[in-house]
């Protein structure tokens, strides 16, 4: 029987790719929720609507493309927390659908970003601010939510146990 550390690589492999196999079947729906999602977002700053992959902002418009829904980043998660084998399947399940939110929250919020970016400093400033938050949320989504989502029992504990040592 293979090492816990082996089982858990090979479970994100095997596992995030079958999730990424079945993201990729629903992409279009990814698409219109994360321009959705980003319209709704800049709605707070101006015009904003979404139509289909198009995000629409007071004059301007981009296309979300798949590599901008966060499936990657929802496949990897999710392989990652299937793979746990000291959680419950229950809290897996949930922490997949959590996972889920996360990822699409934060491509929505990066968008909207980087459409307030443009039409503050130009287009000379959007490749460096897309740039930069791609590969920012790439890490917070995948290790930040799996830390948070793995850890929180801990930290309730520790919570816990601090209050009881407090309380006389």
């Amino acid at each position: 029987m293979p090492g816990k550390g082996l089982r858990f690589a090979v479970g994100i492999v095997v596992f995030g790719s079958l999730a990424y196999l079945a993201l990729s079947g629903v992409m279009p729906a990814l698409q219109g929720l994360t321009a959705w999602m980003s319209a709704a977002l800049l709605s707070v700053f101006g015009v904003a609507y979404s139509q289909g992959a198009l995000v629409f902002f007071n004059s301007l418009s981009v296309r979300v493309i798949p590599l901008c829904v966060g499936d990657i980043e929802v496949a990897v998660l999710a392989g990652a927390i299937f793979s746990t084998e000291d959680r419950a399947k229950r809290e897996r399940v949930f922490g997949i659908a959590g996972a889920f939110a996360f990822v699409m929250m934060i491509n929505a919020l990066r968008i909207a970003a980087t459409m307030l970016a443009w039409q503050a400093w130009g287009a000379g400033a959007v490749e460096i601010v897309h740039s930069v938050l791609f590969r920012a949320t790439l890490v917070v989504a995948i290790v930040g939510f799996y830390a948070a989502w793995y850890l929180r029992d801990v930290l309730r504990e520790k919570l816990k146990l601090g209050r009881l040592l407090t309380e006389k």
